[in-house]
């Protein structure tokens, strides 16, 4: 999908798990008004093309993300682009942005999956626990809890929830997908829900693919087998990156800070944003401040400057000091 005055900034946008990128949909008007904007669907997902996805080993299937879509870049020859992805879209941007960071002018992780690795002594029924009374619903047992998530540990990897409601029959699958969308995507308005039900039920009862790559580049809690927070990946990346997260996301949001607090860009080119009244699905739960941020964010795209390795990094690095050093010395010298 192709947006915008093509005169202007690209903008690359992914959309997250089991999704496609008409998910943008509430953002799009606004964003195409300051941006060229593409937005892909995920090889295996949405729109795309539905090839037999086979691989076992996380490092394999982390490359075969990363080279579809720089196939895809090679073939509508971009460079220079900003790259936005949501959930498992920003997984997936990136890895490529890790890879082929040249490329990318900024990026941007929108509530990403995969960012951290499990952490020590993290209490998971605490998080439970927590997101359950911020929605005020009854909150379970940490044994129900347990037996549950062991159940899901036991059966990772065996079917994907698409899979079960492709072997249901028409009435079985219209109330899963009833429920999927309920729990997913509470904010959408009822006179869109109804569109939107019958755009995913053409979109995920559609062959299985590379949704079957969650259950490879992550376990059963969610956590990455290779996360971006590595310094030889996201932690050193040598390009201007931003957070964004909901203010009730159940993402691990201190992993954005983390980064940004390494990035070069720190404090001018990568920042840190929540967006109120917001959970996983910023584009839906509040798209008028999701879309006013990014505006912002990119607002000072000109002034960036060409970071591509370590050299680059220590000359930047000089130049800074050197600017500084400058204006302490305008500032010092008397006025005559």
């Amino acid at each position: 999908m192709e947006l915008g005055d093509r005169s202007k900034q690209v903008m690359v946008m992914m959309h997250g798990y089991g999704g496609s990128g008409i998910m943008f949909y509430k953002i799009m008007k606004p964003l195409a008004a300051h941006f060229h904007i593409f937005i892909v669907d995920i090889i295996g997902m949405g729109g795309s093309s539905r090839p037999a996805f086979t691989i076992k080993d996380s490092s394999e299937a982390d490359t075969y993300l990363i080279q579809w879509f720089e196939a895809w870049r090679v073939k509508m020859d971009l460079t220079g682009f900003v790259l936005a992805g949501h959930s498992f879209g920003g997984y997936v941007s990136g890895l490529y942005a890790c890879k082929y960071h040249q490329h990318v002018k900024k990026l941007l992780m929108l509530s990403p999956a995969g960012v951290t690795s499990y952490p020590e002594d993290y209490d998971y029924y605490a998080e439970i626990a927590d997101r359950i009374q911020k929605q005020k619903r009854k909150v379970p047992k940490r044994w129900q809890v347990r037996c549950l998530l062991g159940c899901v540990g036991k059966c990772w990897g065996c079917c994907s929830p698409f899979s079960i409601m492709r072997c249901c029959g028409k009435c079985c699958v219209d109330k899963l997908m009833k429920n999927y969308i309920k729990n997913r995507f509470s904010s959408v308005p009822p006179e869109e829900m109804a569109d939107y039900k019958v755009y995913l039920h053409q979109t995920l009862l559609r062959p299985g693919s590379t949704e079957h790559a969650i259950f490879v580049c992550f376990n059963h809690l969610m956590w990455a087998h290779h996360s971006l927070d590595k310094d030889d990946r996201l932690g050193g990346i040598p390009i201007p990156v931003s957070f964004y997260f909901g203010d009730r996301d159940w993402m691990w949001t201190e992993a954005g800070d983390l980064i940004v607090s390494k990035n070069p860009y720190k404090g001018t080119h990568s920042h840190v944003f929540v967006i109120e009244n917001s959970d996983h699905h910023l584009y839906f739960d509040n798209p008028v401040q999701f879309a006013e941020k990014i505006i912002k964010d990119l607002s000072n795209l000109d002034e960036l400057y060409p970071i591509q390795n370590g050299d680059n990094l220590q000359k930047v690095d000089v130049s800074l000091s050197q600017l500084q050093l400058k204006n302490k010395q305008i500032q010092e010298e008397p006025i005559l």
